[in-house]
Order: C-alpha cells, then structure tokens, then sequence
C-alpha cells in the first residue's frame, strides 16, 4: 500500500457499515462490491484511509461511523456508476455532519450531469454543471468531484478547457460562499485517457488535487505497478513546480467507453 493512499469504497445497495483494517482494504482493492460488515470505526491515524461513495443518508452516516474519512455523495450508482446528486440529499448529508460534533468526516459531491461518455462539449452540460456546482457549495460541500475528457487526433484525454473552467468555477464559488478553498477530485474518466502520466501533469498543472483511479485495470490490486508510478510522478511535480500537489486516489474500474459514446 502507499502510505496516505485513500482508497474508494463503491457499494451497490445501501452501505450498512464501513468495512476498515486490512482484510477489507485488500477486498476493496481487488475491486469488490457491495462489501458489508459491523466492525468498530478504525484510528483515524491509519495509512490508508477509506471513502465511501454514498447514495442515501443512512448510507453517509454508516460510513462516517465506520470511519470513513470522505464520503462522496451521488446518485443512480447501480444504473449509471454514479450520477450528480439531488440538492435535497446534498443538503442533508452536509447538514448532519456540519451540526454534530463529531470527528470530522469531509462530503465531496460528484458532478456528472448524465450517463454515456464524459465528453462536455456544449454550453447546456457545462450550464448544468456550473448550477449544480454552484448548489452543492452553497449547501456546504467540502470537495467537487468531475472529469472532462476530448479527444484529439485519434487520443483520448484530459478536456483542459472544459476542466480549467469547471476549476475556477469551484474556486469562485467557494470564494463567494464560504470565503475559502474547496478542492476538485478528477474522477474515474482519468482512466481512460491513452497517457495517464501526461494527464496527472495537465491536472497538477490546473490546480486539481486528486485523482481517482485504479491503475486502469479491472481493480486496483491489478493495476497496483502504474498507481505507484503516478504516486511517484505526483512527487515529482510537487517538488518541480509551485501548484498544488496531485494526491493519487485509488478506486473502483469502470468500463471503458467507445470514444464518443451517446448520452443517454
């Protein structure tokens, strides 16, 4: 494991408890779903920390007691892999874990305005996702979770435009809300670009701050050699350059669609 790898837990279903310590951070790593067990919340000084991809608040509230570092707040996970949540339950999550004294366990909202590919080309998806980013800072969203890719010349990619300037929105409208940073996770799109490592360099380059990823393999134990080299080419661009550093994220592969695969 690298050390301070956060690994993402996808269920399928209602999350009942978070499942912590080794045994589970291997299940989770070879890319099981649906993981369920009652096992007592794990140190928070743990290497490895979990975040959970939740859809319910009973499923939030189980992972924060479970331990769980993050929860990442979505919808339609079976049907579609993940989709931009309802305001009401964006609110209710951040609700519940704002007013309650608790250890502190972050809410990051995935933007993913609709299922197919991950091309935002037009102004009504790039709309739709300003709004819906705009929401979920206001209801107090501690991170903003998306990915844009394009192709070009027959190579699949990060959209820089496009991402550029879903991150200034980010960082305009947590400026305006809250008066403080909130930071931007590249999701499971990254992937599927052709160049992993020049893909990290562009989103250090833009300011993002995570990446999610299992190494483009079927799971993370599979693709455990290229997570490691993208942890050590996110060192390296920490130590080069003066933006932000990239953290490596290990998740959950998805399927890889067809270049440019209609939007349902």
């Amino acid at each position: 494991a690298i050390p301070g790898t956060c690994v993402l837990l996808w269920t399928r279903g209602r999350l009942t408890a978070l499942p912590t310590g080794p045994r589970a951070a291997m299940a989770t790593a070879a890319g099981a779903d649906g993981l369920q067990a009652s096992i007592a919340p794990a140190p928070r000084a743990s290497s490895i920390q979990f975040e959970a991809c939740v859809e319910d608040l009973p499923s939030a509230l189980a992972a924060r007691e479970g331990g769980a570092f993050r929860v990442e707040v979505c919808s339609s996970l079976d049907a579609a892999g993940g989709l931009t949540p309802s305001p009401g339950l964006v609110r209710q999550i951040c609700h519940h874990f704002n007013c309650e004294s608790r250890s502190k366990c972050e809410v990051a909202v995935l933007i993913r305005p609709r299922k197919g590919d991950f091309f935002y080309d037009t102004r009504d998806d790039i709309s739709m996702m300003e709004v819906d980013i705009r929401v979920a800072i206001e209801e107090g969203a501690d991170g903003i979770v998306f990915g844009c890719l394009k192709e070009e010349q027959g190579k699949l990619g990060v959209d820089m435009p496009t991402t550029k300037h879903l991150v200034d929105w980010v960082a305009m409208q947590a400026h305006r809300v809250h008066g403080r940073h909130i930071p931007v996770t590249f999701h499971r799109a990254f992937d599927l670009v052709d160049d992993p490592r020049e893909a990290l360099q562009r989103l250090c380059n833009l300011g993002v701050e995570r990446i999610l990823t299992s190494g483009q393999a079927k799971s993370a134990l599979e693709g455990r050699e290229v997570i490691a080299e993208l942890e050590r080419c996110a060192q390296e661009l920490s130590k080069a350059e003066t933006a932000n550093r990239t953290r490596v994220q290990v998740g959950r592969w998805s399927p890889r669609p067809t270049p440019r695969e209609p939007a349902h």
